[in-house]
């Protein structure tokens, strides 16, 4: 869910394809799009994302990213819970559905 919501927000402006080229760089920029983690970050970690090579450079979407995972904490708790606060609230054929992703290979 949060790692969906990130890649959104880095889209936003962008291709589908470079940012689905550039998701290993996001996952590792975002530890692994844990938003428990990266709801603690501070101007340090956008200073230091900002200057990872390969990344998208706009700060402002760095820090919609850590206001999104501050949300997803207040709102759902741990990322544990999220998933089961999340799934337990969908119908059972929507709670692993992928369609809103892009599919294929992204060289």
């Amino acid at each position: 869910m949060f790692e969906h919501l990130t890649l959104e927000n880095l889209q936003c402006g962008l291709s589908w394809l470079l940012v689905m080229r550039k998701r290993d760089i996001f996952r590792q920029c975002f530890d692994n799009f844990d938003y428990d983690k990266v709801a603690a970050y501070d101007d340090d970690d956008v200073e230091r994302i900002l200057n990872t090579d390969g990344m998208i450079r706009f700060p402002r979407k760095t820090r919609a990213v850590i206001s999104n995972a501050q949300c997803c904490a207040r709102k759902y708790g741990t990322s544990s819970e999220a998933c089961v606060t999340i799934s337990g609230a969908l119908p059972a054929a929507k709670r692993f559905s992928t369609k809103a992703m892009p599919r294929g290979r992204f060289p």
